[in-house]
């Protein structure tokens, strides 16, 4: 009898140890939000802006140059990508509706990440915006990732306002502080803009907000390092949805589609790659899940960005439907061939 509950004792033991083993090897998991960003960025072939940090980080991971949102503006954006499933599929599609209740099998990211052992942070010092449209008792567990217990991996998602515009300031007040604001004169202006000194500012404005932002990245990634978390963090930056300019925020167009994904992982995997396939930003709602090694919930549209069953998409789906007080029920398919609205 004595010789069984040693036995027992050593095999729960055994148990508990590849338990924390499995733990100790997830990575934590840091989604950084820019909000109102198409891929203006140096590594984007910009070189009128400015963005060492976030430059870096894709010199060290995995770039990708055609990715896409599921609307063009924040909230239909991010309902679908907390839930993994297309906005429309959920009721939330409306610019800021609330009080939805989501259909049964779609869920929160974060149920799934939690029933994986995982601590969910929002905002981390910085913005803590959510601007989901559905019902829920607590979608995140607290505002920062120090919060969660000894050993215990966490999910951290992060929005960095600055590149927002705000009405009647614009980014007046970001390039007045500037140390060195962006040239107007040495800025390209989309193709379908009218070459004007007034259109060349506004859009060194924009620019120079993103390089403000890239300096929060920065500190984000400063934090991990001096924490002991770089090499066991997964960074994941993208733009929430386009830029707000013509043709941007609040349209099917690609500029208010197309926003800039990079994916650095632990152990230089990745490092230096360039991805030109076609993806959809809920591919990396499932690419967070899969990473994390938690199951989707029943219902869940995302394909996972990595791994060696992925592939790029053949087509990726957006749509526009309630904005402010106008509802324009839009609907647009881009494949590599065509755009479709």
């Amino acid at each position: 009898m004595h010789r069984f509950f040693a036995t027992f004792f050593v095999l729960c033991l055994c148990r508990l140890a590849v338990a924390d083993i499995a733990e100790s090897t997830r990575p934590h998991i840091v989604l950084i939000y820019a909000e109102d960003m198409s891929p203006e960025l140096g590594c984007y072939g910009h070189p009128a802006v400015r963005t060492p940090k976030i430059d870096s980080l894709a010199a060290h991971g995995v770039r990708y140059t055609r990715l896409f949102c599921t609307g063009p503006s924040c909230t239909p954006s991010r309902n679908a990508m907390i839930t993994g499933v297309y906005q429309t599929r959920t009721g939330t599609q409306d610019q800021r509706r609330g009080g939805v209740v989501l259909p049964a099998g779609v869920q929160p990211i974060t149920e799934p990440l939690r029933r994986a052992g995982y601590y969910c942070a929002v905002g981390c010092g910085y913005n803590a915006k959510t601007d989901f449209n559905f019902v829920a008792e607590q979608v995140f567990d607290g505002d920062d990732w120090s919060l969660r217990a000894d050993g215990q991996p966490f999910f951290a998602q992060i929005t960095l306002g600055i590149t927002h515009r705000h009405p009647g300031v614009g980014w007046s007040k970001i390039r007045a502080a500037a140390e060195s604001p962006v040239d107007p004169q040495a800025v390209e202006l989309p193709p379908y803009f009218p070459d004007t000194p007034e259109c060349r500012l506004d859009w060194a404005g924009y620019l120079d907000s993103i390089e403000a932002m890239d300096a929060q990245v920065g500190q984000i990634l400063d934090r991990l390092d001096q924490e002991g978390l770089a090499e066991s963090t997964v960074v994941i930056f993208m733009g929430d949805n386009g830029r707000c300019h013509l043709r941007g925020k609040c349209w099917l167009y690609e500029g208010g589609l197309h926003v800039p994904l990079i994916i650095r992982r632990p152990g230089g995997i990745g490092k230096g790659l360039v991805e030109e396939g076609l993806y959809s930003a809920i591919d990396v709602t499932a690419t967070i899940l899969s990473l994390a090694g938690a199951d989707p919930p029943p219902v869940f549209d995302g394909v996972p960005l990595l791994g060696e069953a992925a592939k790029p998409r053949e087509a990726i789906f957006a749509a526009r439907d309630l904005i402010d007080e106008v509802r324009d029920t839009i609907r647009c398919v881009r494949t590599d061939r065509w755009r479709r609205r």
